[in-house]
């Protein structure tokens, strides 16, 4: 052994404890060793201390080994009891074993002493193993014992083919049944597992791998929705067995209806609202369009015509998100290549070849996002197709998104004649800029301008996308 054992030995004689100790440590065995000769002192020696081992002479003045040996096991502890005698016989050695010490030596064969000792501390050890095993089990049972009996939740505890044998309190209760309508029945009298996917589920139950939700029978043949767990062990005579959890969920799937039917109202509400937002924006375009029809000064009517595109942004982005089945997000590539779509056939009438190249994935945005994006894009835009190409009929116009870690990059490029530098600077007093530059504050974004073979607008923002 690595470490010095503790012996307590009752002896009298001083000379043979120490026979005793030059024994074990011929054996390879270091002892600590305090020797006691009376009752009282074996007693007080087991109330003090912690032994490894008992070592007994079985002679002793007033005193004897079975006497000791009885002393030792009414102290309510397992130490290992070992007698040595040269003066008794087999027969009555034997008869001390039966008595319940764990073995003798003769002292005319002391070299068998380290042998014993070392296996008697062996097997106490795997005793107080077994004992604190047994332990372990008796405090899971009680455990389990008070779980089942004061649970909130059913708990049916069934064999491994599926058989009840014990059921709490809830069970019974949510079940609408007496205890003995559920023992030795099959759990499939309660649990609905038809068919493929029922077949599959009791598969996952024998695993103890399930937790979901099923449909459970009462006594009435009523059923309800559950929420159920199974956990599987072994019992301690190594038994298959598996515990089941359940609980009535139906308030749950209730409430659960009624937040879809509030959301779905509210989804045709909000449907609705846009639907009729869009509705009014076309009359107010439509308006604006009529008294543009009314009006011969030329600058009047180009004014007229932007703010009717700009109105016309709105409006095609509440069309959208009336059409969709998500009133929370749009799709903005979509949404962009209609709308510059519409303002090319608007603007680019007579015959123009002007490219336009749209390189926008599927990208969804919130709407608030949305409406300043459409009117930057309507601004810029339009200026390109209004102003860029002055003197010519041909050229390109690249519209592109690309998202970069966590934000959004839209770039707006044309191969023109350039933006005028009180543009580029920030200081045009012209309504469309200002307007770009009061979208790009509400996003809180940034913009760059490059003038360099044309216009290139670099527009960074922040806008997280809604999935």
């Amino acid at each position: 052994m690595d470490r010095k054992i503790a012996v307590l030995m009752i002896e009298d004689s001083a000379e043979d404890a120490e026979l005793v100790e030059m024994t074990l440590k011929s054996g390879n065995l270091q002892a600590l060793i305090e020797r006691v000769d009376s009752p009282q002192e074996l007693e007080k020696a087991l109330a003090a201390g912690k032994w490894d081992v008992v070592i007994s002479d079985y002679n002793l003045p007033g005193f004897d080994g079975l006497r000791a040996l009885e002393m030792v096991r009414n102290s309510g502890t397992d130490l290992p009891f070992i007698i040595i005698s040269g003066k008794v016989g087999e027969e009555t050695a034997v008869a001390a074993v039966l008595a319940g010490a764990h073995d003798y030596v003769m002292k005319d064969n002391m070299k068998r002493l380290p042998t014993v000792v070392e296996r008697e501390i062996r097997n106490a050890q795997i005793r107080e193993a077994g004992r604190r095993a047994e332990h372990a089990q008796e405090e899971s049972e009680h455990l389990f014992r008070l779980i089942f009996e004061n649970s909130h939740e059913g708990i049916l505890l069934t064999d491994g083919d599926g058989t009840i044998l014990a059921a709490n309190k809830p069970a019974c209760s949510v079940l609408k049944c007496d205890i003995g309508d559920l023992l030795n029945a099959n759990r499939q009298k309660v649990f609905t597992l038809d068919g493929p996917e029922g077949a599959f589920i009791e598969s996952r139950i024998q695993k103890g791998q399930f937790k979901g939700e099923l449909i459970l029978t009462r006594k009435d043949g009523t059923t309800f929705p559950a929420e159920v767990s199974a956990i599987n062990f072994t019992d301690k005579n190594g038994n298959a067995r598996s515990t089941l959890f359940f609980r009535d969920i139906t308030g749950r799937k209730n409430n659960e209806q009624k937040l879809r039917s509030s959301l779905k109202e509210k989804d045709v509400l909000l449907a609705e609202i846009h639907h009729r937002v869009k509705n009014n924006l076309a009359i107010i375009s439509g308006l604006l369009e009529l008294q543009s029809n009314n009006i011969e000064n030329q600058q009047i009517k180009d004014l007229l015509s932007e703010s009717i595109h700009r109105i016309k942004a709105i409006a095609l982005l509440h069309e959208k998100v009336y059409n969709s089945d998500d009133l929370a997000r749009i799709n903005l590539g979509e949404y962009l290549k209609e709308f510059i779509g519409t303002l090319r056939n608007y603007y680019l009438s007579n015959g123009e070849k002007i490219n336009v190249f749209i390189e926008i994935p599927e990208t969804y945005i919130s709407l608030s996002s949305a409406i300043p994006i459409g009117l930057i894009v309507n601004e810029l835009i339009t200026n390109a197709f209004r102003h860029a190409f002055t003197g010519r009929d041909t050229g390109n116009v690249r519209v592109s998104l690309d998202h970069v870690i966590d934000k959004y990059l839209l770039k707006i490029i044309d191969d023109g004649i350039g933006m005028p530098d009180d543009v580029i600077t920030g200081k045009s007093k012209k309504l469309g800029m200002t307007l770009v530059y009061g979208m790009i504050h509400q996003l809180k974004a940034d913009i760059e301008i490059n003038r360099n073979n044309g216009t290139a607008v670099a527009i960074t923002f922040n806008a997280v996308p809604v999935k």
